[in-house]
C-alpha cells in the first residue's frame, strides 16, 4: 500500500513552443499552426520541397517557346535589315549614276550644245566682218574653220542629247534641233557663196550676203537657241528631281535598316542574357560572335550609305550646280561676243544686237553671282574671281570697242577680231579660259565625290545578303543546342 502511495503523479505533457518569429502570433491567442516543413520536435533543418513534374515540364516548355522564338526574330529582323539596307545602297548608287555620269553629263552636253550653236552664229558673222582682208587679226578662212568645228560640236551634241532623251518631250526638242539645225547650214552655205562673190571690197562697204546672215540669226536666236535652253531646262529638272528623290530614299531606308539593325542586336544581346538566366553559362560563343557581327554590319553597311548619301550632296549642289552655272556662263559670253561682230557687220540693227548684249551681260553677272554663292573647294573662289575680273576687263573692252567704231570702223574691226594682249578677241579667251578653269575644278570635285560614294556602297548588295544570313546562322548555332537540350529533358 505504500508503495503505491509514492507513485509520481501523472503530468500534462508539454506545449510546443511558439513557432519562429516568421509565423504570425498575438498576444493571448493561439500560436498559427505550424506547416509540415516546420519540426519543432526534432530541431533540424528543413528540406526544400520538390517541386511537381507538371511545374518543371511547364518551365522547360516556356523555354523552348522563347528560344524558337528567338530565332525566329532574329531571321525576320536579319531579313529585313538586308532588304531595307540593298534598297537604300540602290538608291544612293542610282543618285550618283544620274549626277556623274547620266544625266548630270546630258546637261553638260545641253550647254555645250548652245555655246557650239552660238559660236557657230558668231562665226557666220566673222566671216562677213572680216571679208577677203587679210591685214587684221582675223581671216575668213580661220572663222569659217572654226564654224566647221562648232557644226562638228554641235552635231555631237545632239546625237548624245538624242541617245539620252529621257522623256517625250526631250525627245521631241531635239529632233527639232536637229531639222532647224540642217536649215541653218544651208543658209550658212547661202551666206559663204554670196559673199564670196564681192570682190576685194572695203570693210565700210555692206556684204551682199547681210539680209541672208540677218535671216540665219533670227533662225538661231528665235528658234534654235531657245529650243536649246529649253531642253537645257528639262534636263536640268530632270537632274533635280533624280537626285532629290534619290537622296530622299536612301536616307528613309538606311534609316530603316539601322532601327532594323538595332533591334536585331538588342534581340541577340537579349537572347544571351536569357540563355545565362536558365542555363547559368557565362557565354554562348555563338551568339556572342552573331552579336558583335550584327553591330559591326550595321554600324559600317548603314555607314556606308549615309557616306555615299553625302558624297551625292557634293556631286550634286556643291560640283554639278557650279558646273551648270559655269558652262551657261561660257555659252553667254559666246553668244555676247559674236552680237559684237553682228553689231559691226549690220549697222542698220545696232539697236537690237547693242540691247541682246546688254541683256546677256545682265544673265552673265546673274550667273557668276549664282557661282560664288556656292563656292565650296580649295581655289575656287580665287579661280572665279580671276574670271570674273577677265570678264569685267573684257566689258570695259566692248565699250572701247563701240567708242571707236564711231569714227574709225577699220580700227573697230582690228580691235575686236585681235588677238594680241589688249585686243577683244584675246580678252575674251581669257574670260573663257578663267571660267573653263573654275568648272574644271568643279568637275574634278564632282568626279571624286562620284567615286567615292559609289566606292562606299560596292558589294553592299550582296554583303547584306551574306552578312544577314551569317548572323541568323550563328544565332542558330548558338541556341540549337539549347534547344536540344530542353527537349531530352521534355
Amino acid at each position: 500500500m505504500q508503495a503505491l502511495a509514492t507513485a509520481p503523479p501523472v503530468t500534462a505533457p508539454p506545449r510546443p513552443t511558439a513557432p519562429p518569429a516568421r509565423w504570425p502570433y498575438l498576444p493571448g491567442l493561439e500560436p498559427a499552426r505550424p506547416t509540415a516543413a516546420w519540426r519543432p520536435s526534432t530541431g533540424t533543418v528543413p528540406r526544400p520541397v520538390p517541386r511537381p513534374a507538371a511545374a518543371v515540364r511547364s518551365r522547360r516548355w516556356a523555354t523552348r517557346t522563347v528560344l524558337r522564338a528567338a530565332v525566329v526574330a532574329t531571321a525576320l529582323l536579319a531579313a529585313a535589315f538586308a532588304a531595307l539596307l540593298a534598297r537604300a545602297v540602290v538608291a544612293a548608287d542610282d543618285g550618283l549614276e544620274v549626277v556623274g555620269h547620266g544625266a548630270g553629263a546630258q546637261v553638260t552636253e545641253a550647254n555645250g550644245l548652245y555655246g557650239a550653236l552660238a559660236a557657230m552664229d558668231a562665226e557666220l558673222a566673222n566671216t562677213l566682218l572680216v571679208g577677203d582682208d587679210t591685214t587684221l587679226g582675223y581671216s575668213r578662212d580661220q572663222a569659217r574653220h572654226h564654224y566647221e568645228q562648232d557644226r562638228a560640236d554641235a552635231a555631237g551634241a545632239l546625237q548624245v542629247s538624242s541617245a539620252n532623251a529621257v522623256t517625250d518631250a526631250a525627245a521631241d526638242d531635239t529632233a527639232r534641233l536637229i531639222r532647224m539645225l540642217a536649215e541653218y547650214d544651208n543658209l550658212a552655205g547661202q551666206i559663204a557663196y554670196a559673199d564670196a562673190q564681192a570682190d576685194a571690197r572695203r570693210l565700210e562697204d555692206p556684204s551682199p550676203a547681210v539680209a541672208q546672215l540677218r535671216r540665219a540669226t533670227l533662225l538661231m536666236h528665235d528658234e534654235l537657241l531657245p529650243t536649246a535652253d529649253r531642253l537645257l531646262a528639262e534636263d536640268s529638272h530632270a537632274v533635280e528631281d533624280a537626285y532629290a528623290q534619290r537622296r530622299a530614299d536612301a536616307g528613309l531606308y538606311a534609316g530603316l535598316a539601322l532601327t532594323a539593325g538595332i533591334l536585331l542586336t538588342l534581340l541577340l544581346v537579349g537572347t544571351q542574357v536569357f540563355l545565362f538566366t536558365r542555363t547559368h553559362r557565362v557565354v554562348n560563343p555563338a551568339l556572342l560572335l552573331a552579336s558583335i557581327g550584327a553591330m559591326i554590319v550595321v554600324a559600317t553597311g548603314t555607314g556606308a550609305v549615309f557616306d555615299a548619301r553625302d558624297q551625292l550632296r557634293v556631286a550634286k549642289k556643291d560640283a554639278f550646280d557650279s558646273v551648270l552655272a559655269l558652262t551657261h556662263t561660257i555659252a553667254l559670253v559666246e553668244d555676247a561676243n559674236g552680237d559684237e561682230s553682228r553689231w559691226l557687220v549690220d549697222a542698220s540693227r545696232h539697236d537690237t544686237y547693242g540691247a541682246d548684249y546688254t541683256d546677256k551681260t545682265r544673265q552673265i553677272q546673274a550667273l557668276f553671282d549664282r557661282e560664288f554663292r556656292n563656292i565650296t573647294f580649295a581655289g575656287e573662289r580665287d579661280a572665279a574671281q580671276a574670271a570674273r575680273d577677265a570678264y569685267d576687263t573684257y566689258r570695259q573692252d566692248d565699250l572701247h570697242l563701240r567708242a571707236i567704231a564711231e569714227h574709225d570702223l577699220r580700227a573697230a574691226m582690228d580691235f575686236t577680231t585681235g588677238y594680241q594682249p589688249g585686243q577683244s578677241n584675246w580678252q575674251y579667251q581669257q574670260v573663257q579660259l578663267g571660267l573653263g578653269a573654275v568648272a574644271a575644278l568643279n568637275r574634278e570635285h564632282m568626279g571624286k565625290a562620284t567615286d567615292s560614294g559609289e566606292h562606299a556602297l560596292a558589294g553592299w548588295t550582296v554583303l547584306s545578303v551574306v552578312a544577314a544570313a551569317g548572323l541568323v546562322g550563328a544565332a542558330y548555332a548558338g541556341i540549337r543546342p539549347r534547344l536540344r537540350e530542353y527537349r531530352k529533358g521534355a
